[in-house]
């Protein structure tokens, strides 16, 4: 129940907006120009009318949020917002790859080395450190990658 979020139960506000409304459509409706005009009554009229009006839209709307079609377009927009999100995240991850793949290829050896031995896990973006790695391995700094290593062993395992 904690990560749900409270749903709305509209009956319990539309009947006094639209009551209100109906006082303000009642009194509008009064013509005080005459003598026997009332007012009063024409303001419970409204609000009367406008308090039935307004509890069953609100029963309506709270029919219509618990039903099947709802909830499934709920799950749907929660689903391609959590869609969307991974894709910026890829998209961002991908950046940070090529940027680092261009800018490694221009560095010398030591710099390189220098900057494997001093990674910081949590300072140290993963792509970076993959990009790092695969340019080692291709001068011959290193035998093999251990971010690949351990993404095919990883692979292993997703099967």
């Amino acid at each position: 129940m904690e990560g749900e979020k409270k749903k709305v139960k509209f009956i319990s506000y539309t009947w006094w907006i639209f009551m209100l409304i109906g006082i303000i459509i009642g009194l509008a409706s009064s013509d005080s120009r005459y003598k026997d005009s009332q007012p009063i009554a024409f303001a419970f009229i409204g609000a009367t009318n406008g308090a039935l009006i307004g509890a069953l839209i609100g029963y309506l709307m709270d029919k219509a949020q618990n039903s099947n079609i709802a909830r499934k377009l709920n799950e749907s927009i929660e689903s391609h917002k959590a869609e969307q999100e991974l894709n910026k995240n890829i998209k961002n991850s991908m950046n940070i790859y090529h940027d680092a793949v261009h800018r490694f290829q221009f560095l010398s050896n030591d710099t390189l080395k220098k900057k494997f031995e001093a990674k910081d896990s949590e300072e140290t973006n993963n792509m970076e450190q993959l990009a790092l790695e695969e340019e080692m391995v291709k001068r011959g700094l290193l035998d093999y990658s251990p971010m690949h290593e351990k993404m095919e062993k990883l692979k292993g395992k997703f099967k």
